[in-house]
């Protein structure tokens, strides 16, 4: 059976160095008893679990260590992360499963012990959606259920033993209602809805093979569907196993000995067999090293003449970018193409690899001891405009060196390739002079192409172009005044048109010299011109000034034909804007805008970022959310973590952040939030406050400048606001040797005092904000005094104070709230009897709001 994908390319095995290995390390090297003994990774989160039984816990990117969390249940040798990263699953040496409810949300431990493999050993653990299926050494298969509503858990049992199968579990993959389980014997396909399940193939075999769905559609893997609690029936060979899945959707492969893999389909019966023996005799694929930083060179490693060894059989075997199979050994890396039947390509660069985690196109392989390597396997194409997205011009060049053959196919077909064609500026702009004049019969194919690309006829948004960059002239056009129809001539037309599109350059130009020497004034027909056409049109016109500049006055007009097309940005919708006219715009933005002063050196955003003024922050908002280079995106342009901070929509994603939330100390954003953060939230923040404090990056910590972080009384006056005075007198005495004197002032205590008068702490904070100033300070606690000698020497239970309905019904006509206050007792009528707090009143100089507004 044929398998439809696209077109082979040239792919490369790339290693990303981060700071990945170093924090590890870090973190384990004064633990020599302690050994890893499993992993997960997930989007967010890297865990180990060890041979104490702790488990640690790392942010994925960029990796930090978070805490530990210990166990008294013996070694852990599994640990997985729920789909939704809510939930943990541990497996310890002892037979037990446990699973740690939204661990991840709120940090506190409670787990759910389960005994149903106590004395086996756990081999694997696979989460579906809310369910944990496990097997063990003894083939036993079980299924534990994390219920999220009432009605599962009243009428679903949480855990239940499925099968009692041959011999050891060595994997289990899982499809909608499908269940995909290798022993060392068999291989079993399940229907968890019919409670049945059926061995594919009449073979034994005896070994660690593997099995895997492979689904090339967006149909989405873990989602969740109704899974059974009875133990499940052998289904008999003469006997339908299941209709219900449309073969083109999603096929079945299965490891077997010999270098030889099964294509089964969903009645567990075999389609066919590959024999890959005769595929296996190819040269091994070398790994490219790449740094994360601007300067990073071409650094590769590979082993020449290394061959794959004739005893090779597929192990485990995992779905990789929706098109290969991945498997490994001690020896190295392999990766089967069903599209052509054969061994793609090997890499023997890791050797000894214990485990590893698919995440989307990156491979996360745990070698012997501490040794974390995150390979990704992507095309050559997208590795090159990665490369000159992240403004690695050097590594991009050497690339396209390196793969010149391949770089001249990929302009074949190719929509993208073009892009390569900036090389041949930045490469000079930054002085690689050498590696510009190798690499320039390259640039050459890429710039005829893009000529090639844009002489053809298009249609878009009623405008038909007939572009041609070989002239600096600009795509002349019919008239100014047709404002819906742009026809842009080739300038081997009639002299005519050639003129009239002069005139456009001429008018640019005429604007280009003006601004030398008043940079706000415009001129009309410029301005006529740019508010006639739209980015798309406008950006190939800058071009032609540009090239029109360079060669009448030699000079460079990049940065002012970039402040131009920001103006035009502006004012106008970008949504829909071409890619090249986005690339551009954020170029321009980035020219602009980017201040390194304004982030650490591992880009985390210093305190006095959210204090800068960025020009066109809406703008910034929109660029942000279309880029799909969004941590370059915030390395340089800092202030947009406000944006990206704001959109946090959940309890989760805001505990993911709470570093960056807090070095940001923007007091805007944290307001948003006060809604949703929880004590334990508060608690982390205080944590990460006190060393921010002490002037270390949350991040990385090196040494910062912590200017303009918020003090200790407005965090207290944040954490009083989110989960009320008492929590928060509660939790600022668990950190009060860190606090210094008198850094939680007055101020703190009486919105402690004053928001417990209040029905809700949020609105106490708000009249302490913005009615108690430094005129009126003196005034308020003056009545603080009051209302405190009246509570304690009046002998009254409760701080709290009864009004009857009137008073509450009646509000003071500046600040809303309720006239006759436990505190805010002092009463001024204006002269026509509008009833205020007297502290209101003199906030508001003595003046009646609501006689002001009436006249």
């Amino acid at each position: 059976m044929e398998i439809d994908l696209p077109k082979m390319e040239k792919h490369v095995l790339v290693e990303y160095l981060s700071n990945v290995k170093s924090v590890i390390c870090e973190t384990f090297k004064s633990m020599q008893r302690i050994k890893l003994t499993s992993f997960d990774v997930s989007p967010f989160y890297i865990i180990f679990g060890t041979s104490s039984g702790g488990i640690y816990i790392f942010k994925r990117s960029p990796c930090q260590f978070l805490r530990i969390i210990p166990s008294k249940e013996g070694s852990t040798i599994q640990v997985a992360i729920s789909p939704n990263e809510k939930h943990l699953a541990v497996a310890s040496s002892r037979g037990l499963v446990v699973i740690l409810e939204n661990f991840f949300v709120d940090m506190s431990l409670r787990p759910l012990i389960h005994i149903e493999h106590e004395g086996n050993t756990l081999t694997v653990m696979k989460w579906h959606g809310n369910d944990l299926y496990c097997g063990d050494h003894m083939g036993k298969i079980s299924v534990f259920t994390v219920a999220t509503l009432l009605t599962k858990a009243i009428f679903q049992t949480p855990s239940a033993t499925l099968m009692q199968l041959d011999s050891t579990i060595i994997q289990i993959d899982t499809y909608k209602h499908y269940l995909l389980i290798s022993t060392k014997t068999r291989t079993y396909l399940c229907d968890t809805d019919k409670e049945h399940f059926k061995q594919i193939g009449k073979k034994l075999r005896d070994g660690h093979f593997g099995a895997c769905f492979y689904h090339i559609s967006n149909t989405a893997p873990n989602e969740t569907y109704h899974s059974s609690r009875a133990t499940f029936k052998t289904i008999k060979d003469n006997e339908q196993f299941s209709s219900s899945i449309n073969n083109g959707d999603a096929k079945i492969f299965c490891a077997r000995p010999g270098a030889r893999i099964w294509q089964v389909n969903f009645e567990a019966s075999v389609l066919a067999t590959y024999q890959l023996r005769d595929t296996l005799n190819q040269g091994s694929l070398d790994v490219i090293h790449i740094e994360d930083c601007d300067t990073t060179r071409l650094n590769m490693s590979g082993l020449n003449g290394a061959s794959i060894s004739k005893n090779f059989s597929f192990g485990k075997i995992y779905l990789l970018c929706q098109r290969f199979i991945f498997s490994y050994d001690n020896e190295g890396m392999y990766f089967f193409d069903p599209a052509v039947s054969s061994v793609a390509f090997w890499s023997p660069t890791l050797k000894n690899i214990i485990d590893v985690r698919i995440l989307n196109s990156h491979i996360y392989v745990w070698c012997n001891g501490l040794h974390l390597h995150i390979i990704s396997l992507q095309s050559l194409e997208s590795l090159l405009i990665s490369t000159l997205m992240k403004k690695q011009y050097y590594l991009c060049a050497e690339l396209c060196l390196h793969f010149e053959k391949d770089v001249k196919k990929l302009l074949e077909y190719s929509k993208n390739i073009h892009l390569l064609r900036h090389l041949n500026v930045k490469l000079v702009e930054f002085g690689m002079n050498d590696l510009f004049e190798k690499l320039k019969p390259v640039l050459n194919m890429l710039e005829e192409q893009y000529k090639k690309q844009n002489s053809e006829m298009r249609l878009n948004n009623k405008s038909v172009f007939n572009e041609n960059c070989d002239m600096y002239l600009p795509r002349t056009v019919e008239t100014l005044n047709q404002r819906t129809t742009l026809v842009v001539k080739n300038s081997v037309m009639d002299r005519g048109d050639d003129e009239e599109g002069k005139k456009y350059v001429i008018s640019i130009y005429k604007q280009y010299l003006l601004n030398k020497t008043h940079r706000k004034a415009e001129l009309t027909e410029t301005s006529n011109i740019f508010n006639m056409l739209n980015l798309d049109d406008l950006l190939p016109l800058l071009e032609d000034f540009t090239r029109y500049v360079e060669e009448k006055d030699n000079e460079c007009a990049s940065t002012w034909c970039q402040e131009q097309l920001l103006k035009q940005a502006v004012k106008g919708e970008i949504e829909s804007i071409q890619t090249k006219t986005l690339i551009c715009l954020t170029e321009a933005f980035f020219t602009e805008n980017s201040n390194k002063e304004l982030s650490c050196q591992c880009s985390f955003p210093l305190p006095k970022a959210h204090t800068r003024k960025l020009e066109h922050y809406n703008l910034a908002s929109k660029l942000f959310d279309m880029s799909t280079e969004k941590n370059e995106f915030l390395s340089k342009i800092p202030q947009i973590h406000k944006h990206r901070l704001s959109k946090l929509s959940n309890l989760h994603d805001l505990m993911l952040n709470l570093p960056i939330l807090t070095q940001f100390s923007d007091k805007e954003v944290f307001k948003e939030h006060v809604d949703t953060l929880t004590y334990d939230g508060w608690e982390e923040i205080v944590k990460l406050y006190i060393k921010l404090r002490q002037k270390l990056c949350l991040n990385c910590g090196r040494t910062i400048d912590n200017e303009n972080a918020l003090s200790w009384t407005e965090i207290g006056m944040l954490i009083i606001e989110s989960i009320g005075s008492r929590n928060a007198n509660r939790l600022m005495g668990r950190y009060a040797q860190c606090i210094p004197n008198g850094e939680l002032d007055a101020k703190f205590y009486q919105s402690c005092i004053f928001t417990m008068t209040c029905e809700e702490p949020g609105v106490g904070i708000h009249f302490m904000e913005n009615v108690v100033n430094n005129d009126n300070f003196p005034k308020f606690g003056d009545l603080m005094e009051k209302f405190l000698q009246k509570k304690y020497l009046g002998n009254q239970s409760h701080i709290t104070t009864k009004l009857n309905s009137n008073d509450l019904l009646e509000v003071c006509s500046y600040c809303k709230l309720s006239i006759k206050g436990p505190v805010l007792s002092e009463i001024k009528k204006c002269d026509k009897g509008h009833n205020f707090h007297s502290i209101c009143f003199l906030h508001s100089s003595n003046f009646c709001n609501v006689c002001m507004l009436a006249s």
